[in-house]
């Protein structure tokens, strides 16, 4: 992986964050509106998680590049790097939990608009 999409892809993680934030504002404001109970506190939860992964992504990143030097690009296997279960854990675990928690969410709460009715 290079650096500059290392970065981006990091930049990416960011902007998913901002997503997960202003879902749960709107959410939380829906809730007041209408009076119905919802549970915008587990987008701040998913936030956190993808938060988690990013900064695990940027280790991960400053790590290849200070062990490997400039202009070396690998792409070890699952089994093959000793640090892919750590990276396994607290990067890809934690990103598919929070899209779950989010999807789950956003389903439940702005499902309505999809469907054409209330209910």
């Amino acid at each position: 992986m290079s650096l500059l999409l290392g970065v981006i892809g990091t930049v990416g993680l960011g902007a998913v964050i901002l997503m997960l934030v202003i879902l749960a504002r709107l959410t939380q404001r829906w809730e007041l509106v209408t009076r119905s109970r919802s549970h915008y506190r587990w987008f701040y939860v998913a936030a956190a998680l993808v938060a988690v992964s990013s900064f695990v992504r940027l280790v991960r990143i400053s790590n290849v590049h200070s062990a490997l030097g400039p202009g070396v690009s690998p792409m070890p296997s699952l089994f093959q790097d000793p640090q892919s279960w750590f990276y396994l854990c607290f990067y890809h675990l934690p990103l598919a939990v929070a899209v779950t928690i989010s999807l789950v969410l956003t389903w439940r709460n702005w499902g309505w608009l999809v469907r054409g009715r209330d209910g």
